[in-house]
């Protein structure tokens, strides 16, 4: 991979606030402020976000597909198993 696209220190840095948020959940009690958990899951998710595109990125490079194809994949592998909470559906 080019310098800009290497893999490595963002999977590091997705790992490492994924997990900072995840433990932080630890410390959730029934008296927690609402401010406080909100803060452990915008930590959490951040680290989430961070390495959620890891895998389209590598097959766009390595498969050398184009955008197109790379946003049709991140896009369904998010979506998937969420046609059971469409709406008017029988669940």
């Amino acid at each position: 991979m080019t310098k800009l696209d290497y893999l490595l220190p963002r999977a590091v840095a997705s790992a490492a606030v994924m997990a900072t948020g995840d433990g932080l959940y630890g410390l959730l009690a029934p008296s927690t402020p609402i401010a406080k958990w909100t803060g452990y899951q915008l930590v959490s998710g951040c680290g989430n976000g961070l390495g959620s595109t890891i895998v389209s990125m590598i097959l766009s490079h390595v498969l050398k597909l184009s955008s197109h194809v790379s946003t049709a994949y991140h896009c369904s592998s998010r979506c998937h198993g969420m046609e059971k909470y469409r709406p008017g559906e029988p669940s």
